[in-house]
């Protein structure tokens, strides 16, 4: 189900991003993510569980599509070696957030008795965590290029 949102994260925002400034979008979407991590405890049923991947999913889709296209709003005037080079550092990054992420939801679900509470918060908290580097980021950016939209 998350995955099929993606589609529409995928899309849909790409169009919305020229309009409004991709770091902005993104900024956008990595918040509302973050608040609907913490819904996620509320989801005890399958139906709440589908809800909950149909309005995360296009969350996640913004974030895996937009992020060359983030880290290109950084790239003025740099060949396509060094946006190469910039783009897998930014994986880099992304990676390893994305590696030590899981192990450590795990051992927050407290076996055998399997508490998701202190997992989804720690999601919770880590993307919002995440929303401000955004936000700082981006304030650097615009007063780099002198705009709101970026």
């Amino acid at each position: 189900m998350s995955a099929s949102g993606t589609i529409l994260g995928r899309i849909l925002p790409g169009i919305l991003g020229n309009r409004i400034g991709i770091f902005n979008l993104i900024i956008i979407y990595t918040a509302l993510g973050g608040a609907v991590i913490f819904t996620m405890s509320k989801a005890t049923e399958t139906s709440g569980l589908i809800a909950f991947a149909a309005v995360y999913g296009p969350c996640g889709g913004v974030l895996q599509s937009l992020f060359p296209a983030l880290v290109a709003s950084y790239n003025d005037g740099v060949t396509a070696s060094e946006y190469g080079l910039r783009l897998g550092f930014g994986f880099l990054v992304y990676g390893i957030g994305c590696l030590v992420g899981g192990p450590i939801n795990g051992a927050l679900l407290n076996p055998p008795s399997y508490d998701w509470e202190a997992s989804i918060v720690f999601s919770g908290v880590m993307i919002w965590a995440g929303c401000v580097a955004l936000i700082a980021s981006r304030r650097i950016l615009a007063v780099r290029k002198g705009s709101w939209r970026v």
